[in-house]
């Protein structure tokens, strides 16, 4: 997997790249386990304030999303200057293997990922 990591900036000895694939690992978990809530928490702040809870829960819109299945992680690009990464994944969408951009920024402490490319 080829990476590009600028995370070694201002003294910050943190791997982001590593919490970034993490993140990216437990997002995908939570949706093949069906744990809506730990689904949803990692969801930016922004989409969260716009869309509460009890919404993301019942809302069509929100239960009927395809992901796929996790296949690889193809890149990771991680600019922790400006708290954002972007990663390049391999999903498999029923028989078709497909590239997607997942974003993320950092808050408060945590990646987290940015819905508006997921919905």
């Amino acid at each position: 997997m080829p990476v590009i990591d600028n995370y070694l900036t201002g003294g910050d000895k943190i791997d982001h790249t590593k919490r970034v694939i993490g993140t990216i690992e437990d997002f995908f978990s939570s949706y093949y386990q069906g744990d809506r809530l730990k689904f949803y928490s990692f969801f930016d702040t922004d989409f969260q304030r716009a869309v509460p809870l009890n919404i993301f829960l019942y809302h069509p819109r929100y239960n009927n999303i395809d992901l796929g299945v996790l296949k690889e992680i193809e890149e990771i690009n991680v600019v922790k200057v400006e708290n954002k990464a972007n990663a390049t994944l391999k999903v498999e969408r029923r028989t078709e293997v497909v590239s997607i951009r997942l974003y993320l920024k950092m808050e408060f402490g945590k990646w987290k990922i940015v819905a508006n490319n997921v919905f």
